[in-house]
């Protein structure tokens, strides 16, 4: 025989056991670290639904919802900044201003509360913002939906996977420092789908966002992503980057926008720059210097390649069928190398290229014998 704390070592969150304030339906204190759940739905009424004050604290939601049902605003589970290595899971928050907040109110610069893990969890209807972390937190298998913005992540690296983003009425899908973005779907946010400091994101798709479909800021690579019918550009990425094996299509502006010192390597760009009246989007749109552009399919955008900048590399591309130049670039005596490229029915394969560049000769019958010949058809 077992007794019940055996059967159930767990501690249960209700007044008895985890007892709250004036401001918190239940707490768990700062010298009650362990495992908690669930047994039922919990209507909030007070400012904040569970705070955690204490370190190592796992909640499973046991299925069951912490939902606002009285007054507006406040938090659906707060942990504060001491409580770290915290777990909630399976389960999900409603209706408050932020669903869950691991970063303090007054100090939103802090790292706040690190290294825990949200798994599991459905937040919605929140005005404010979905989720609130702080440094080296892990978010996996949760869904975002009609909040004012999805995930917020403070100083530090953080890892989001097998996500869904979808319809936030305010802000962005996501907001990262750094960190790995996952297998997520970002869809219909009013501001941008996904946004990285510093970081890699792979695999994920970004839809019908307000803003930028994805930004990687600086030192970002981006990987076998899909980025479509956002509202400003497919993928951005700063200066250094690697965008690579991408599909980006029928974006408002340019699909992929690069500055300096970046690698825009094997992407498919297609019918991107026809968005609210824009006639100069570009498949692909290097505004700095020291890029490589090579082994893309741009096609059908409003200009293929559209170098801008200082000392880029263009080699290897295939594109045709855009509504304006195939390949331009605007920056005279700019260093930039046009090699090995295939150009065909476009307004202007490659007389939108200024002077002071090198191109190779351009061939249109297979007849050149430099191996760095560009070909046009």
């Amino acid at each position: 025989m077992k007794t019940l704390d055996q059967v159930e070592a767990r501690i249960p969150i209700d007044a008895v056991h985890t007892p709250g304030d004036g401001t918190s339906e239940f707490i768990i204190p700062a010298n009650g670290a362990g495992s908690y759940y669930l047994t039922g739905n919990i209507d909030v009424g007070k400012a904040n639904g569970i705070t955690v004050a204490a370190a190592g604290v796992t909640i499973d939601l046991n299925g069951f919802a912490v939902r606002r049902t009285a007054n507006a605003g406040g938090t659906g589970i707060r942990i504060e900044t001491a409580a770290s290595a915290c777990v909630v899971r399976n389960g999900s928050v409603r209706g408050f201003e932020v669903g869950v907040r691991a970063r303090p109110e007054d100090n939103p610069g802090s790292s706040g509360a690190p290294a825990g893990r949200l798994h599991h969890l459905k937040v919605t209807n929140c005005s404010g913002t979905g989720v609130i972390i702080g440094d080296g937190w892990e978010i996996a298998d949760c869904g975002l939906f009609e909040n004012g913005s999805g995930i917020a992540a403070g100083i530090g690296a953080c890892t989001i996977q097998h996500c869904v983003v979808n319809a936030s009425s305010q802000g962005n899908g996501m907001t990262l420092s750094g960190g790995t973005v996952l297998g997520c779907v970002v869809t219909r946010n009013k501001g941008a789908g996904i946004i990285m400091f510093s970081g890699t994101i792979t695999d994920c798709l970004t839809e019908s966002n307000g803003g930028d479909g994805i930004v990687g800021d600086l030192r970002s690579m981006i990987s076998h992503c899909t980025s479509t019918h956002n509202g400003a550009n497919g993928i951005t990425a700063g200066s250094p980057g690697v965008i690579s094996g991408c599909t980006v299509f029928g974006n408002d502006q340019d699909g992929i926008l690069v500055s300096d010192d970046c690698e825009v390597l094997n992407n498919t760009s297609t019918q991107n720059g026809r968005g609210n009246g824009i006639t100069t989007g570009a498949g692909i749109h290097a505004t700095g210097k020291a890029n490589q552009i090579r082994g893309n399919n741009t096609t059908e955008n409003d200009i293929g390649i559209n170098a801008g900048g200082i000392g880029n590399l263009i080699d290897g591309n295939h594109v045709r069928n855009n509504t304006g130049p195939g390949i331009q670039v605007t920056t005279a005596n700019g260093k930039n190398v046009i090699i090995r490229n295939v150009a065909g029915n476009n307004v202007n394969s490659y007389t939108g290229i200024a002077s002071g560049n090198q191109v190779a000769p351009i061939d249109t019958n297979f007849t050149a014998t430099s191996p760095f010949a560009n070909f046009q058809n």
